[in-house]
């Protein structure tokens, strides 16, 4: 004779029975403290990696700048020089992205009848 297996964890009165799909009391959770925030994010290295200073020699004189300025730097340089996707992106960046302009002068909606059914019950033999 096999015994009933028993749950982990749970005694015979001692368990409160919960709704399937629902483990919590309304108003409770299970993680009471929420989500632990994160350690860092990718922008927020991104940004503070690009406000690191940097010496670099440009047009013959040394600057010494954030790594983003000497990004922003080397865009403009290689847009004023025809690259057309970095002059894209500048104007992009300070215009903003073009709007779609769709014009309708005549616009015509016809709505069609539903087909009928056919009276002798689809046979077309007759």
């Amino acid at each position: 004779m096999k015994r009933p297996l028993k749950r982990a964890g749970s005694r015979k009165g001692t368990a409160k029975k919960q709704r399937r799909g629902r483990p919590f009391a309304p108003g409770a959770s299970g993680n009471p403290r929420g989500r632990p925030p994160a350690k860092y994010s990718l922008t927020s290295l991104m940004r503070e990696i690009g406000r690191d200073l940097q010496r670099k020699r440009i047009d013959g004189m040394n600057i010494e700048a954030s790594k983003a300025e000497l990004l922003v730097r080397k865009l403009w340089s290689h847009a004023l020089r025809g690259d057309f996707r970095a002059a894209k992106l500048i104007v992009e960046r300070l215009e903003g992205l073009p709007t779609a302009h769709v014009e309708l002068e005549d616009l015509t909606v016809r709505i069609a009848p539903a087909p009928r059914p056919k009276e002798n019950g689809g046979d077309e033999t007759q």
